[in-house]
């Protein structure tokens, strides 16, 4: 039984390892594709490094602080526990050699489950190595602006980090000298064995160091502060926020030293009280305080408050648009236009939008929608060049939408109907006799205006596009409608993936969860896979 249960996992384990494989080799022949393979690299490589290493960062770090309780375990003062865990199975685990493969295990474990998002801080990692100067120096703290670009996002990551993992160290510590304490020794002083003391201490003056460290981060991002009038530092996070973070950033500097000075007294007190003490000054700082300043200081007399930090946010949003780059001129404005001003800008005048793209998009579905599985998802504007003059018109492409087919099988929707067909497009301030949008490109196959003429008008990524489909197989593709008959065509592009082998469809029956791509004899080795 035990060796088919271990069969088992090891074939679930493997099997999910497979499919994890299948997508990234998918993704990345789906980015080569499209000529950036180079950029799917540089992506994966640069989160999975930084995954990897977090990883084992924070499994080293709490194995070898896993690893320093084990003495105090194996001196179990709780006599009790020690009597139970010898009558148990888990009394096996008591011996040095033992604690320390069961230490490893966990630490690998937790720190892995712990790291998961940090994959995801590629980017902030990537920006800060790559990060040059702005020559633009803020005026609050005299940095330059490229610190709070570059810099402070991936400083800010280093303190998340480095006090998460010693909280969770903490826990998981305490949680371990606690239950070894003898029950009847309970109480604030001897919360703990000496060894537990000790330890702890040196744990938690590490995580004031890095908390003080935080505070620091954070006076920065007083920059990005969404309170008060305006989107960046005010009177109140200048006044109030800054000084309390000051104030917090020398309490949890004494909190360490405080700490580091209970390795000789070794006093559970002071633990708990350096604990209370920070957590009581942060609620009046951070709480109690600004809520005074901004009722009392500032909402009296605001604008004469807020004054110079709205300049600041004027300045600065006009420099990031460009808009300080301005050159300002004044118009004598004229009350009427004349028929020969209107004239001399017909150009403009030709091109002022009347129709709306809401109600726009409903008579295109109407109008050319022209079957059920057809559909206008939106409408742009944009500007083409029509019998020599460049007009405003309004465009949409015509998608396909499978799930509207008569009969949606899977030769239907991944191998015959593969594709939307063409666009129409419309002038934006034309109308025909009936009150209707001038169409100056419509219909199958397409027509209208040459200029406005489509070469390729099929559609494989559209807007609507959420699946997948396969073209150059044996079987012809629905082009658009003729009356009673279809037309058909083959896709004569290089895009999507070849499908080339056996693996791949094998990879791909397993991404996709279909076990038809594998099989299907409509598919070949040039027949591609279109996907995104």
């Amino acid at each position: 039984m035990k060796r088919i249960v271990l069969a088992a996992a090891v074939i679930i384990v493997l099997f999910l390892l497979l499919g994890m494989f299948a997508g990234i080799y998918l993704d990345w022949l789906w980015f080569g594709s499209l000529g950036f393979a180079g950029v799917f690299l540089t992506r994966f490589l640069s989160g999975w490094g930084t995954r990897i290493l977090t990883w084992l960062i924070f499994a080293l770090f709490l194995f070898l602080n896993l690893n320093y309780t084990r003495k105090a375990i194996m001196e179990m003062p709780n006599p009790v526990l020690r009597q139970l865990l010898i009558n148990s199975a888990l009394g096996n685990l008591l011996t040095p050699k033992r604690l320390q493969r069961l230490f490893l295990g966990i630490a690998i474990v937790t720190s892995w489950l712990a790291t998961t998002g940090y994959k995801h801080e590629w980017m902030t990692v990537r920006l800060f190595w790559a990060g040059d100067k702005t020559g633009i120096v803020e005026p609050i703290f005299g940095r330059d602006v490229s610190f709070y670009l570059f810099g402070l996002p991936f400083w800010d990551l280093i303190y998340r980090y480095l006090f998460f993992m010693l909280i969770v160290t903490v826990f998981i510590c305490g949680a371990i000298y606690l239950l070894i304490q003898p029950p009847q020794q309970l109480g604030l002083r001897t919360l703990f064995v000496r060894r537990g003391t000790t330890h702890l201490s040196v744990l938690l003056a590490a995580a004031f160091l890095v908390r003080a460290y935080g505070y620091r981060m954070q006076m920065y991002g007083l920059l990005n502060s969404p309170r008060g009038a305006v989107y960046g530092p005010t009177y109140t996070d200048l006044h109030a926020y800054l000084p309390g973070y000051w104030i917090l950033l020398v309490l949890a500097i004494l909190a360490a030293v405080a700490l580091l000075l209970n390795l000789k007294f070794k006093a559970t007190r002071l633990l708990i009280g350096s604990i209370v003490a920070m957590v009581a000054a942060t609620f009046i700082l951070h709480g109690i305080f600004p809520a005074v300043v901004q009722k009392f200081i500032v909402e009296p007399n605001e604008y004469a408050r807020e004054e110079p930090y709205l300049q600041h946010n004027i300045e600065f949003t006009r420099q990031a648009f460009g808009l300080d780059q301005i050159d300002e001129r004044k118009f004598a404005l004229a009350d009427v236009l004349s028929y020969e001003e209107l004239v001399s800008d017909r150009e403009t005048i030709d091109n002022i939008r009347l129709w709306d793209w809401r109600p726009i998009r409903q008579t295109y579905n109407q109008l050319q929608g022209l079957r059920r599985y057809y559909n206008f998802y939106d409408v742009d504007t944009d500007r083409y060049e029509i019998n020599g003059k460049k007009r405003q018109v309004m465009i949409a492409a015509r998608e396909l939408v499978p799930q509207q087919l008569t009969a949606p099988t899977w030769v239907n929707t991944r191998l015959v109907y593969t594709h939307g067909y063409g666009a129409v497009v419309s002038p934006v301030n034309e109308v025909t006799s009936q009150g209707l949008p001038y169409l100056a490109l419509r219909d199958f196959p397409v027509q209208g205006e040459k200029a406005l003429q489509i070469e390729v008008p099929q559609i494989y990524y559209g807007e609507l596009t959420d699946t997948y489909v396969f073209t150059n197989t044996k079987t012809d593709e629905f082009d658009y409608p003729m009356g009673d008959t279809n037309a058909f065509t083959r896709y004569e592009g290089s895009g999507g993936i070849l499908l080339k082998n056996l693996l791949r469809r094998f990879l791909l029956a397993l991404h996709f969860g279909d076990y038809r791509i594998l099989i299907s004899g409509e598919l070949t080795p040039d027949s591609r896979i279109h996907f995104k």
